[in-house]
């Protein structure tokens, strides 16, 4: 779970670089003014989906709603169209592409089936079958008495 909240935090640092990467690539192909204003139109056009969404529906997303859009509730689509809204309004060509992906039914059913299997795998507590195979050489009794604490070779606690 840490290596993957790294990961995450790795992309986002990574997110500015990358942005501006593309952007100059983009300049290149098609000239700065059309990447400005591509870059204008599609923020727009998320400022537009949040309108659409509207503001009390986004205020009303509360901890509670928001669990039961992820579990599956009548407010799914419109989570994920607030979600879309918002990367469509970050200036950039990698989030436009990926709020672009959120307006379409089956990304967001492929996306609700990943969060619902993540909350589904952490909500769910670990085996609790921890059993340890050992061979006989590799283990031995100890007596109750025993502290561990006259021999070098004593496990730490």
């Amino acid at each position: 779970m840490m290596l993957r909240a790294k990961w995450i935090v790795l992309a986002l640092l990574a997110l500015p670089a990358a942005e501006i990467l593309v952007f100059i690539a983009v300049v290149l192909k098609i000239g700065f003014l059309a990447a400005f204003a591509l870059t204008f139109a599609t923020s727009l056009a998320g400022v537009s989906l949040l309108r659409a969404a509207g503001g009390a529906q986004i205020a009303h997303f509360g901890g509670t709603t928001i669990r039961a859009s992820l579990d599956g509730g009548a407010g799914s689509g419109t989570l994920f169209r607030i979600f879309a809204g918002v990367l469509l309004t970050v200036p950039g060509f990698l989030t436009d592409i990926a709020g672009a992906m959120l307006l379409f039914p089956v990304t967001r059913q492929w996306l609700f089936a990943a969060v619902a299997a993540t909350l589904h795998r952490l909500r769910t507590p670990a085996s609790t079958n921890q059993v340890l195979d050992l061979d006989p050489a590799e283990w031995r009794r100890l007596r109750e008495d025993d502290d561990f604490g006259d021999r070098p070779d004593a496990p730490r606690r």
